[in-house]
């Protein structure tokens, strides 16, 4: 697995190349709160912040109606027994849906495999998603289908003006160099790690931090009271005054909270 940056404007070039030689499907608009999956004509119908479809991907692994075979009644000679598989990618499945498939793996391509499901599965290829926000119904952190590790061609990350791109095989390595202009991951993209005081530290860089729905301050230790009040009063001097207040909340026990003036609360003031 490799990764690269894929500036979220590029979208509409990578589905078109797709379109050229797969048949794209992906998560469009039927409600303003409802989603499901279609093939993609227009790449200005792909809705890549959705929360969930109506229905999972399993259909079209297994339509709900499709032709076995054909064959001559008069001696039962099968005359044509070929899978309907079309070239196809999923395009913006969530790490949960990707999950699913793995499942369905183990059940239709094991020992006993089924010929209809695996002839779509080879022909399918995944580009999964990060989901931004869980719908109301969704409980995938609870069962830990939240984040996917494999079982894609290609999986984007939101990074808020691009996407960080995980690129799972080589057929989704060789489509992203086909079909779109990428660009290497530096250390403004990811945490950087490098010892210190003896030990491996890791640390995110100010853009990773800031891409964040939501960032949270623990504060401990009456030592940390005067930077807390310094932060607290958008200090520019020191290194907290990089990242958003907008997003952030502040958590203090009540000794690193002392400095704080009487009417001060605890949450990041904007």
């Amino acid at each position: 697995m490799f990764f690269r940056i894929l500036a979220k404007e590029r979208i509409p070039e990578l589905v078109s190349g797709l379109s050229a030689d797969y048949e794209v499907v992906g998560p469009v608009a039927k409600t303003q709160e409802a989603f499901v999956l279609a093939e993609i004509e227009d790449p200005k119908d792909l809705e890549l912040d959705h929360t969930s479809t109506l229905l999972p991907p399993k259909k079209w692994f297994f339509p709900p109606r499709e032709r076995l075979m054909r064959f001559r009644a008069e001696d039962a000679e099968v005359l044509d027994d070929s899978v309907d598989a079309p070239d196809r990618v999923l395009f913006g499945l969530h790490a949960c849906d990707v999950n699913g498939l793995l499942l369905m793996d183990n059940v239709f391509g094991g020992t006993y495999d089924d010929p209809y499901y695996c002839a779509r599965r080879d022909r399918t290829l995944i580009v999964g998603i990060s989901c931004k926000q869980a719908g109301k119904g969704c409980t995938c952190n609870a069962w830990g289908t939240d984040e996917a590790h494999w079982g894609f061609d290609i999986f984007l990350t939101d990074l808020g003006d691009e996407y960080f791109v995980s690129v799972g095989t080589v057929k989704g390595a060789e489509l992203l160099d086909r079909h779109v202009v990428t660009r290497e991951v530096t250390d403004a993209d990811v945490a950087v790690t490098r010892p210190y005081q003896g030990r491996r530290r890791m640390t995110l860089t100010f853009p990773s931090i800031n891409r964040s729905r939501r960032v949270l301050w623990l504060v401990t230790g009456r030592e940390k009271a005067g930077a807390l009040a310094r932060l607290c009063d958008s200090d520019p001097s020191i290194p907290a005054s990089g990242v958003r207040q907008d997003v952030a909340l502040i958590l203090a026990e009540r000794a690193a909270a002392e400095q704080l003036g009487a009417s001060e609360n605890l949450e990041m003031r904007k």
